[in-house]
């Protein structure tokens, strides 16, 4: 009687205590990664949503800029207006409620959709770069910095050009 109990297959409460243990120390070990990791993730998530909307308010930008006409600057050099294909004449930028708007004689509106935006906010300065000797427009530098969530912020510098008249 005794050889049969012995012959029996199966785990000892030893053998089965220690892979418990093993495997207690195996899910410590991917919880503990998984919080690590998590913090990593959300901050490569905003970092891309930040390139998005830069690389969108850049492109809006750029189209809207590129046919500006009858370009006309204020004697700070900050502020101007221009005529613009899509929204006629005497049409500005600026910036409010974290958003870039244009404002023309008939109202303002927003240059990208809110739903761009997420919980971002930015700041947009447009600045026209003068040809030496004369008064036209060679350029046009735009400072756009994005504010995160977790209070840093993204400063991008872009430059164009106009298209030839």
């Amino acid at each position: 009687m005794q050889r049969k109990l012995r012959d029996r297959g199966g785990m000892t409460l030893v053998e089965l205590l220690i892979s418990m243990a093993l495997m207690g120390f195996l899910a410590a070990g991917i919880a503990a990664s998984t919080t690590v990791a998590a913090p990593a993730l959300d901050d490569s998530l905003t970092a891309a949503q930040t390139s998005v909307l830069a690389d969108t308010i850049y492109k809006a930008l750029s189209g809207e800029l590129r046919y500006a006409t009858v370009v006309s600057v204020s004697p700070t050099g900050s502020d101007f207006t221009y005529q613009s294909p899509v929204y006629g004449a005497q049409v500005s930028l600026f910036c409010e409620m974290g958003m870039v708007w244009v404002n023309t004689t008939t109202g303002k509106f927003k240059l990208l959709p809110p739903g761009m935006y997420s919980d971002l906010t930015v700041d947009l300065t447009v600045t026209p770069v003068l040809r030496s000797g004369g008064g036209a427009v060679d350029s046009y530098e735009a400072d756009l910095t994005v504010y995160l969530p977790n209070g840093n912020e993204q400063q991008y510098l872009y430059q164009f050009y106009p298209a030839i008249q």
